[in-house]
């Protein structure tokens, strides 16, 4: 059942435009700058199903979920777009718009991104309106993923 919000968290990323990459304002300075949410991202903690998926592969204008973090087939798939991105707090924030489908869902959202950690950390917060700061206590419309190199 959670894992099915958590696609839905892809739906809500993906959006066919020009992609996460490019496009967006950009108010990011510092070494915070040159942190990227591009790259796969795993959270082993999540492959009981019941939350966020356990691994995300970002590329500049596409995404990936995985239930597992050893699944070689994404169960979601999309393309984002980035409304803006800026740097605060340590880290670099991204708030991205989309839609998108995949295993029994579809559907259109927002997403909060935070890459910290010295660009090795991932959290996140879903909506079906902006949000406006990444919230921990968000229960299963909230993630946190480490980078695998």
């Amino acid at each position: 059942m959670h894992i099915l919000r958590w696609s839905a968290f892809l739906v809500f990323c993906l959006v066919a435009s020009n992609g996460c990459g490019s496009g967006g304002k950009s108010s990011s300075s510092g070494l915070e700058a040159a942190f990227t949410y591009v790259g796969t991202w795993v959270q082993p903690a999540y492959s009981d199903g019941k939350g966020p998926p356990a691994k995300i592969v970002f590329t500049d204008n596409t995404l990936a979920f995985y239930t597992l973090a050893t699944d070689t087939k994404p169960s979601i798939t999309g393309s984002l777009s980035l409304n803006e991105d800026w740097t605060a707090d340590g880290g670099h924030y991204f708030s991205c718009s989309g839609i998108g489908s995949g295993i029994g869902s579809a559907g259109s959202g927002y997403v909060l991104m935070r890459v910290s950690g010295n660009n090795n950390t991932l959290e996140a917060n879903i909506s079906s309106t902006p949000p406006s700061a990444i919230d921990s206590s968000a229960g299963t419309k909230y993630g946190i993923w480490t980078r695998q190199q």
